[in-house]
């Protein structure tokens, strides 16, 4: 989701009139999920939503594009019909999805595994939080801050990073005592590596081979043997020739 202040501009319905920059176009357009652009009014405290592909411009060179919000496409409950019919929601397109986004982190990780750090606040109902990767190095390369609740670590790394098996590197530690310390060391699955080779393949495009050479016959001969049998049977006619 891209979330903006609602532009000033409607048109004549009292649809939003957002301009989009082409780099920004370029990426969506690029990205593996649909992006849904969600402008807010301060004014007024709506919320209007679009997706990304419905904009409209009659050149791809083109600097700025115009994106039409309704204003009947309001932020609120009865929204999730929409998003449920646009977006795949089956096991299969979310698992897909998974290895979509995280595929330049599984091909990071594919050689030497990571580390990943969780700290988990509260007892009753945790609250995972705080998200360290590290690679090669002392410092974490990627940290996000999030604040998720789950019954377990278990089923969080399930649903974020089903391409992920890992076990733990060290004891869960606790310190203050409210916040516990996760240290689990994390491999990419085989299936996923499978996955990142399919990908590979898919973008190099189809190898340029020779066509295989047909199976020979039991009684095929070389040009070589063909010319040895002739040469042979010319030199047989000729010992058999009678002497004058």
């Amino acid at each position: 989701m891209q979330i903006r202040p609602a532009p000033p501009a409607r048109d004549d319905r009292g649809d939003y009139m957002h301009q989009i920059q082409k780099r920004d176009l370029d990426y969506w357009t690029s990205h593996s999920l649909s992006i849904c652009v969600i402008l807010f009014n301060p004014d007024s405290g709506d919320i209007a939503w679009q997706w990304a592909s419905a904009v409209s411009g009659n050149d791809r060179n083109e600097e700025r594009w115009l994106l039409t919000v309704p204003a009947s496409n309001v932020m609120d409950a009865s929204a999730r019909l929409s998003f449920e019919e646009a977006i795949q929601a089956n096991p299969q397109m979310l698992l897909r999805s998974a290895l979509a986004v995280d595929r330049a982190l599984m091909e990071r990780i594919s050689d030497h595994g990571a580390l990943f750090i969780w700290d988990e606040w509260g007892d009753s109902s945790p609250m995972f939080r705080n998200l360290r990767v590290f690679l090669d190095k002392d410092e974490p390369e990627i940290q996000v801050d999030y604040r998720i609740r789950a019954h377990d670590l278990h089923e969080l790394m399930v649903q974020l990073f089903p391409w992920a098996s890992y076990s733990y590197a060290e004891p869960i530690n606790e310190y203050s005592g409210k916040v516990a310390v996760h240290v689990l060391e994390v491999q990419v699955r085989p299936e996923a590596l499978a996955y990142l080779e399919a990908e590979e393949f898919l973008e190099a495009g189809y190898p340029e081979e020779q066509d295989p050479p047909s199976p020979e016959t039991e009684d095929y001969m070389t040009d070589e043997e063909e010319a040895a049998f002739w040469q042979s049977r010319r030199a047989s006619r000729g010992s058999a020739e009678p002497e004058n």
